[in-house]
């Protein structure tokens, strides 16, 4: 009887020590756990973010191809639709192509040919011109104002241009 006293004892030893061991290792598993889920949700954060800046890198590479897309075809455009652009450069190069007396007679024929074209370019640029100087009016001194008047004033009679040091 003593013997069965003595292994019942054990057992039941046995028995606590297997649910403390138990009830660790479940503790120690639902740390584990826990542990892992916050890995878990911060690589899924870090996953989320890279995502979105790869994304974010997209739009810009897409949005900058789109621009220089735009660009070149308003650019083939321009030159397709106005061609008086390309009128300078033209007379330009057929003026220094070839130095014989037939490419300077046509040269000068397509000059004054397209007279009207480089008046109306020219007075596009002195438009431009002036409202610039309208828009930095207020910006300017009385001593630069007086300039731009004198400009104004004599320029057009003027057969020559006349260079004017600006007071700094």
């Amino acid at each position: 009887m003593g013997a069965l006293i003595v292994i019942q004892i054990q057992l039941s030893n046995e028995k606590e020590r297997f649910e403390e061991e138990t009830e660790a290792r479940k503790i120690e598993l639902e740390e584990s756990k826990k542990r892992f889920d916050e890995e878990t949700k911060a690589r899924n954060k870090e996953f989320e973010e890279e995502k979105k800046a790869r994304k974010s890198e997209q739009i810009d590479n897409t949005f900058f191809n789109l621009l220089n897309l735009f660009i070149s075809q308003q650019n083939s455009l321009i030159s397709e639709q106005n061609p008086e652009r390309d009128i300078f450069e033209n007379m330009l190069m057929k003026i220094w192509k070839g130095s014989a007396h037939a490419y300077r007679k046509e040269s000068i024929e397509l000059f004054y040919s397209k007279k009207i074209e480089l008046l109306s370019v020219i007075d596009k640029a002195l438009g431009a011109s002036e409202a610039f100087i309208r828009e930095k009016e207020a910006l300017l001194s009385n001593e630069e104002k007086l300039i731009i008047e004198r400009v104004k004033s004599e320029g057009r009679s003027m057969s020559r241009p006349i260079i004017f040091q600006m007071i700094v």
